[in-house]
């Protein structure tokens, strides 16, 4: 009885080999043509997939480049700025300085002298505010 299943089980065995092997016979070309489409749309993709990496690495670098060179603008920019600030600065110092001046030497013609001396004094702390500047 036991060989009998054995030999019944056996025989199904190799009678289910030769159904999977005309399966595979019958679809073998159908399966490799499928799979050289996908072979081929693979390599395709990955290629198209360099190619955009590529580019936007070039974009990144130049992206960065064009960065670095707006900072230094606005690096240059900044320092102008403060170069006119100070320049202005001084200028108002000088225009002041000036209109003391011309104060003092009114004062002195019109024999004001406590003015005069106010003058001086301003003058003088005018002066040494601006040597302290540059």
């Amino acid at each position: 009885n036991i060989e009998k299943y054995i030999r019944r089980n056996l025989e199904k065995e190799i009678e289910n080999e030769e159904k999977i092997d005309s399966i595979l016979k019958e679809y073998n070309p159908q399966l490799k043509k499928q799979l050289n489409k996908w072979y081929l749309y693979m390599k395709t993709y990955s290629r198209t997939q360099k190619q955009k990496v590529g580019q936007l690495q070039y974009t990144v670098v130049e992206t960065s480049r064009r960065a670095r060179n707006v900072s230094s603008k606005i690096n240059q920019m900044n320092i102008a700025k403060e170069r006119v600030r100070h320049c202005l600065a001084t200028v108002e110092l000088e225009q002041a300085i000036k209109t003391a001046e011309t104060d003092l030497i009114k004062a002195i013609e019109n024999e004001l002298y406590e003015e005069a001396v106010a003058n001086i004094v301003q003058m003088r702390k005018l002066i040494k505010y601006l040597a302290e500047k540059k």
